[in-house]
C-alpha cells in the first residue's frame, strides 16, 4: 500500500506541473512577488551575493565590509519600536516570557509523593514474588493441540520399526529369544519363534513410546507453564508502573507550572530593568563653529543641562547659543537675550573667470566599452581519510587494520541570464585491510558518476525546462568476501545511464528539484563479467531499458561557516509495472571544516533497487528454499581526514556574452 502511495504521488505531481505549467502560474507567481517587500528583497539579495556560495565575491574588504555594516544596521529593530514593544508586552498582565515542556527539564527535584525508581523496583520484585507463589502447585491448563506435535517430531517409533532399538544398542532380546536353536528343517517352531519376537520387540517400542510422550509432555508443560507465569507478571507489572508514570507525571506537571510562573516573574523583572536603561540610555554628540571650536552635548531624557556654543562668521562675529537637550534624540538651540539682528541688503555682484584658471573638462568622464563576466564556474574538492592500527602479541586480542577513502568531486558550471549547464563527476574509492589472512584487501566503496544538465530559463522565475544524463558504474570487481575467484560486480557490470526530460525548480544553489515525466534508464552488463539476471536482466542478455518518471531533489544547509548538511534524493518509477516496480537512492553527508585541509565526514547512503536480487533464505512446503529478492542497501561511513578545494571562473567581456545569449 506504502508504494503505491509513493507511486501516485510522484505521477500526481508530474502531471500538475506539466498540466498547470509555466503559463497558468505566471499570473501567481507574479501576485506573489508584488506582495514582498522591497525592502526585504533588498537585504536577501545583497547577503545571497556576498555569501559566496554562488562564487560572487568583493572585490576588497572596503566594501564587503560596509555592505555588511549597511545590511547589520537596516536589520537592526529601531530604537523606538522596540522601546514601544517592550511597553505593550510589559503592560500585559498575560504575557509569557518563557516555558518549558516536561521533557526538556534537565533535573528532576524529588518532590514530595514522587515514587523513587528504588521503589518502583523494590515493588517489581514483590508483585514477581506474590504472583509466583500464588501460583506455585497450581494447576495451569495446557492447550492439548501443544502435545500433538510429539507426532510429527520424529521421536517416536512407528510400528513395524521397533528393532531398530535393538539395532542401536539401547534394548536386547532375552537369551530364550536370542538363543533358542531351531533346526532349519522346522520351519513351524522357526515361526513361533518369529512370532515371540515380534511382540516382544513391540511391546518394547510402546514402553519406549510411553516414556518419551511424557518426557515431551513434561517439557511442554514447563514451558508453558513458565511463559503463563511470566505474561501475567508482566501484565501486573506493567500496570503498577503505567500508575506510578501517571503520579509522578502529575506531580512534575504541578511543580513545572509553579517554576514557570516563578520564570515568568523573573524575566519580566529584568525586562523593565533592561528597559528603563535603554530608555534612559545618553548619546554624546559635537557641535562646532566655524573656527572648530566644539561643545560637547549630552542627549538624554529627563535632563535640564545645559551647553554654549559661540557662533562665529568669516569676521570672526560671535553669537552665543545655547543648546537644551529635551530627550535622548531631540535638541534645541537658544538665542542669548539682548541680541538683535540687522537685516543686511543684497548688493550687486559680478563674476569674473580668469582664462589661465579654468578647468579642462575633457578628460572628465570615462567611457568602459566592456564588462568582465563570469559565466563559467569550474573547481572541486577532494577528501582523504585515512585510519590504522598495528597489534603484535596483543593479550586483550585483536586483529591489525587499515583502511583508506579517497573522494574526489569536480564541476564546471555555467549560469547565464537565459539558460545554465552544469556538469559534475564523483570519483569513490575505498579500501580496508584486515589482519592476515588469505584475503588483506578488500574494498568498502568504489563509484564512478558522471552528470551533466542543461536548463533553460521558463516564464516562471526560477524553473527552467531541462534534459539531464547520469551514468554510474564503478572502476574495480567486488566479491562476497572472503570469495575473491567468484565477482558480483565490476566496470560496466552494472553500468546506469539515465536520460531525462523535465522542469528544474531551482531558487538558488542550495536546492534543485527535477522533475522528469520522461525518462529513459538503461541498465548495462558486460559480458562475461558477472550473472546479469542479478540486475533484472534476463540471461545471455546485455542490456535492460525501462522507462519512467524520475524525481531528483537536492539541498544543502549550511549550519555554520564550517558546518554542512547536504542531501541527494533520487527516484524512479518504471512506467511498466508503476506500482511494484521503482528505485530509491537517498545519499546524505555532514561534513564539518575543522581547519583549512583537515575535515570530518558522516554519510549514509540507503539504495532500494528492484532489479537488484539477493539470495536469502524461505521455507517452502517445509523444505529451506533459496529464493531472490530486492532488498534495502545501507552504507554509513565516518571519517576523519584532509580535504582541499578550489573554485575558478572563467571571465569574458560582457559584450561577448551578448553574443553568446542573443
Amino acid at each position: 500500500m506504502m508504494k503505491r502511495i509513493v507511486v501516485f504521488a510522484l505521477l500526481l505531481s508530474s502531471c500538475f506541473l506539466f498540466a498547470f505549467g509555466p503559463d497558468n502560474l505566471k499570473k501567481k507567481t507574479k501576485e506573489q512577488a508584488s506582495s514582498v517587500d522591497s525592502l526585504k528583497m533588498g537585504l536577501e539579495y545583497l547577503k545571497n551575493v556576498y555569501s559566496g556560495e554562488d562564487g560572487w565575491q568583493a572585490p576588497g574588504n572596503d566594501v564587503k565590509g560596509t555592505l555588511t555594516n549597511l545590511v547589520e544596521q537596516v536589520e537592526l529593530v529601531p530604537r523606538d519600536t522596540l522601546l514601544k514593544t517592550l511597553k505593550n508586552m510589559l503592560g500585559n498582565s498575560n504575557q509569557t516570557w518563557v516555558t518549558r515542556d516536561m521533557g526538556n527539564i534537565k533535573n528532576i527535584p524529588d518532590l514530595p509523593g514522587m515514587i523513587k525508581k528504588n521503589e518502583v523496583d523494590e515493588q517489581l520484585k514483590r508483585i514477581d514474588r506474590a504472583i509466583r507463589a500464588s501460583l506455585n502447585g497450581g494447576a495451569i491448563s495446557v492447550p492439548p493441540q501443544l502435545f500433538d506435535k510429539i507426532y510429527t517430531s520424529g521421536k517416536l517409533i512407528d510400528p513395524g520399526k521397533g528393532e531398530s532399538l535393538f539395532n542401536s544398542g539401547k534394548y536386547k532380546l532375552p537369551d530364550a529369544i536370542s538363543n533358542e536353536r531351531i533346526a532349519a528343517s522346522d520351519v513351524d517352531a522357526r515361526k513361533v519363534l518369529t512370532a515371540k519376537k515380534d511382540v516382544y520387540v513391540d511391546s518394547v517400542r510402546k514402553v519406549y513410546n510411553d516414556g518419551v510422550f511424557v518426557a515431551f509432555k513434561d517439557s511442554v508443560s514447563s514451558a508453558f507453564r513458565d511463559s503463563f507465569v511470566k505474561n501475567y507478571v508482566d501484565s501486573i507489572q506493567h500496570h503498577y508502573t503505567d500508575s506510578v508514570d501517571l503520579i509522578n507525571r502529575n506531580l512534575l506537571s504541578d511543580w513545572n507550572k509553579s517554576e514557570i510562573q516563578k520564570q515568568n516573574e523573573k524575566v519580566k523583572q529584568y525586562v523593565s530593568v533592561l528597559t528603563n536603561y535603554l530608555r534612559n540610555d545618553s548619546l554624546d554628540i559635537w557641535v562646532g563653529n566655524l573656527k572648530n571650536e566644539r561643545t560637547r552635548v549630552r542627549l538624554a531624557n529627563d535632563t535640564l543641562n545645559f551647553s554654549r556654543l559661540w557662533l562665529k562668521n568669516e569676521q570672526n562675529d560671535s553669537l552665543a547659543l545655547r543648546i537644551q537637550p529635551i530627550d535622548n534624540r531631540t535638541l534645541r538651540l537658544l538665542i542669548d537675550d539682548g541680541v538683535t539682528f540687522t537685516r543686511f541688503s543684497q548688493k550687486q555682484t559680478k563674476e569674473v573667470i580668469l582664462p589661465g584658471l579654468s578647468q579642462n573638462r575633457q578628460l572628465e568622464k570615462f567611457d568602459r566599452n566592456y564588462n568582465l563576466y563570469s559565466p563559467w564556474t569550474i573547481g572541486g574538492t577532494g577528501n582523504v581519510g585515512f585510519t590504522q592500527n598495528y597489534l603484535s602479541n596483543w593479550s586483550p586480542g585483536g586483529n591489525s587494520a587499515m583502511s583508506i577513502l579517497v573522494v574526489l568531486n569536480g564541476f564546471a558550471n555555467c549560469s547565464t541570464p537565459k539558460y545554465s549547464w552544469e556538469n559534475s563527476v564523483e570519483i569513490r574509492d575505498g579500501w580496508m585491510r584486515l589482519g592476515s589472512g588469505a584475503v588483506r584487501l578488500q574494498k568498502n566503496d568504489d563509484k564512478l558518476g558522471l552528470t551533466s544538465r542543461f536548463g533553460l530559463l521558463s516564464a516562471v522565475h526560477n524553473w527552467y525546462y531541462s534534459t539531464e544524463a547520469d551514468f554510474t558504474t564503478q572502476f574495480f570487481n567486488g566479491y562476497t568476501y572472503p570469495d575473491i575467484t567468484h565477482p558480483i560486480s565490476g566496470f560496466m557490470a552494472p553500468g546506469t545511464f539515465y536520460y531525462k526530460l523535465g522542469m528544474n525548480y531551482k531558487p538558488n544553489g542550495n536546492l534543485s528539484i527535477l522533475i522528469s515525466p520522461l525518462t529513459s534508464k538503461t541498465v548495462f552488463v558486460r559480458p562475461s563479467a558477472v550473472d546479469p539476471t542479478t540486475f533484472g536482466l534476463n540471461a545471455g542478455a546485455h542490456t535492460l531499458w525501462d522507462p519512467g518518471l524520475n524525481l531528483d531533489v537536492y539541498w544543502k544547509k549550511n549550519f555554520m561557516t564550517n558546518v554542512a548538511l547536504e542531501t541527494k534524493f533520487k527516484a524512479f518509477v518504471n512506467y511498466k509495472d508503476p506500482f511494484s516496480k521503482y528505485n530509491v537512492d537517498w545519499d546524505t553527508v555532514l561534513s564539518s571544516q575543522l581547519t583549512s585541509y583537515v575535515n570530518t565526514r558522516f554519510e549514509f547512503h540507503t539504495v532500494y533497487d528492484d532489479n537488484v536480487k539477493f539470495a536469502s533464505q524461505r521455507i517452502v512446503n517445509g523444505q529451506p528454499t533459496t529464493i531472490y529478492r530486492p532488498k534495502w542497501q545501507v552504507q554509513e561511513m565516518f571519517t576523519i581526514g584532509f580535504s582541499y578545494k578550489v573554485v575558478d571562473h572563467l571571465f569574458k567581456s560582457e559584450k561577448e556574452l551578448r553574443k553568446t545569449v542573443l
